[in-house]
């Protein structure tokens, strides 16, 4: 089941025969008044490019690359990364973060009606450990439960070991690897 395309403004979502989903405008807002998620646009590319760089560069360095052949790299590396989610999610909508209208973060983010897919979602290093990604999921799982699904997924590098502790908190279920063990599949059931 492919989910539909839509914007900030009003996520459509597809529709199974039977069921009903409001198509009324909604927005993913967390509890935080100044922490606010917007469609993205080419303008955010630059920034996205940044982010990509800022919270990847350390891995790369580690192998003794810098310069421009590490910025090479991670410029391909995000094209890659670009391409890969449209290819495996062509209809996944893209958001920027931003707190006190400042971009900070990126979710990419896939639905349909029975389950939201968290395709990706990061934030500048400075940003982490403040309660912004607890907040973003909040939010979604907040407009996941109003529209229905059933389930919120994602995957995660199995050796990141802050995010499988994070998604964990946030009450995530490991539900096995993917890529001969290199990510993890994780699920939090709704319960609607």
């Amino acid at each position: 089941m492919h989910g539909g395309r839509g914007d900030f403004s009003g996520l459509q979502l597809l529709s199974v025969p039977g069921t009903s989903i409001d198509r009324a405008p909604v927005a993913i807002v967390p509890d935080d008044p100044d922490l606010r998620l917007r469609a993205a646009t080419s303008i955010d590319e630059t920034f996205f490019r940044y982010l990509f760089a800022a919270t990847r560069a350390d891995a790369f360095a580690g192998a003794g690359l810098s310069g421009p052949t590490l910025e090479k790299l991670l410029d391909h590396q995000f094209r890659l990364q670009v391409n890969g989610h449209r290819q495996q999610f062509p209809d996944a909508q893209t958001f920027a973060i931003t707190r006190q209208d400042r971009q900070i973060g990126r979710l990419v983010l896939y639905w349909t009606d029975l389950r939201w897919h968290v395709v990706d979602i990061a934030l500048l290093p400075a940003c982490c450990g403040q309660g912004i990604g607890a907040a973003v999921m909040a939010g979604i799982e907040a407009k996941a439960r109003t529209h229905g699904a059933g389930a919120l997924t994602l995957t995660a590098l199995a050796g990141n070991l802050g995010a499988r502790r994070f998604y964990v908190r946030l009450g995530f279920v490991e539900t096995g690897t993917v890529a001969g063990g290199t990510y993890l599949n994780l699920i939090k059931q709704l319960g609607v």
